[in-house]
């Protein structure tokens, strides 16, 4: 007697891998998507935690005055209940008279200061949206409350994080 395979053994083998092949590429496939997803949000994460970690450290640590476009005046509103109108530019100044601000550039968030110096603080692989800055004081004496917002979007995937921070200048 041989010892081989008969034709009904080898289809019924041939069934049953045609039946798991599919359910593993399906698999592989969805892991492989979640992994993209993971690293987009990855990405959308540590560039807006750069971006609002920087602009809070920034202006609170080097913030005397937030002031309007022409450096001139001071614009924070003494207010009681802290309903600012956000705008889409800061101009900060500091004790030496150097200013610097963080605006939308090409979709990106731009640092520019008086001193001749220029940098993105996020990269093209996100979008920023919904960027506005808006400040207040409590009373006459204390300084400015800055609230600083911003959507950041993932330009591969549809991931969206918000970001937000109330923070108050230290060097007032």
């Amino acid at each position: 007697m041989k010892k081989a395979f008969t034709f009904i053994e080898i289809l019924v083998v041939l069934g049953i891998i045609s039946l798991a092949l599919p359910a593993l590429f399906a698999i592989i496939i969805t892991i492989f998507q979640q992994e993209t997803r993971i690293y987009a949000l990855k990405d959308v994460k540590q560039q807006g935690d750069y971006a609002l970690e920087n602009i809070k450290f920034t202006i609170q640590q080097q913030g005397a005055r937030i002031v309007n476009s022409a450096y001139q005046d001071e614009v924070c509103p003494l207010l009681t209940s802290p309903t600012p109108t956000p705008a889409s530019h800061i101009y900060v100044m500091d004790h030496e008279q150097n200013t610097f601000t963080y605006y939308i550039n090409s979709y990106k968030i731009a640092s520019e200061s008086s001193i001749g110096t220029f940098s993105f603080l996020t990269n093209s692989r996100v979008v920023i949206s919904n960027f506005g800055y808006s400040c207040y004081k409590t009373n006459t004496f204390s300084p400015p409350i800055v609230v600083a917002s911003f959507d950041v979007t993932s330009t591969t995937s549809n991931i969206t994080l918000p970001y937000r921070t109330t923070f108050q200048l230290r060097s007032y």
